[in-house]
């Protein structure tokens, strides 16, 4: 498949991420589904504007970007699920973002009432390499999330370390 065929696949995949709301996916596809696929139209971009795509690399993007695609649309009816009830003021979007003291309270009782979910979630926390004090995170005043200048990776480790001392209501640094 040459350069010609990629463009035409970026623009495809391009406009469906515009029909499943752009930026802000609506609920009707999984905005992790959406999210991936337009990581992948950016990468893809980049290399070939840049005239650093090989053959077996435009093979590679007209891999991925068909099967996210795929699965993109296989999503469609997607519905988040609810673990907590939902209140005005919730403000729950992500750990890396908007969390109440709330939120934190709220998971912290489902946790001492011994909810199967939000006990393996915190072992899966806990056990994460990314949640150690030892790990190396620094402030980040924006997010970027693929291509150049990516820093998506120090934010999810500083969310991370963040839920889990939150979590045993510990300071930053301060021994389990």
């Amino acid at each position: 498949m040459r350069v010609g065929a990629v463009i035409l696949l970026v623009e495809e995949c391009r406009a469906f991420v515009s029909s499943a709301g752009g930026d802000s996916p609506s609920t009707t596809y999984a905005p992790n589904a959406i999210a991936e696929l337009q990581d992948e139209i950016s990468i893809a971009e980049e290399e070939i504007v840049a005239g650093r795509a090989s053959q077996w690399l435009i093979d590679q993007y007209v891999a991925a970007l068909t099967q996210l695609l795929a699965h993109a649309k296989a999503t469609s009816g997607y519905q988040p699920k609810r673990v907590f009830e939902v209140t005005g003021d919730h403000g729950f979007v992500h750990l890396g973002g908007i969390v109440s003291q709330q939120d934190i309270d709220r998971a912290k009782q489902l946790l001492a009432d011994g909810d199967p979910r939000i006990k393996q979630a915190w072992n899966i926390l806990c056990a994460n390499e990314y949640a150690q004090a030892s790990v190396a995170t620094w402030p980040t005043p924006t997010v970027v999330r693929g291509g150049t200048g990516q820093n998506y990776m120090n934010c999810a480790r500083g969310a991370a370390m963040a839920a889990r001392e939150q979590g045993a209501g510990r300071e930053r640094g301060e021994s389990p």
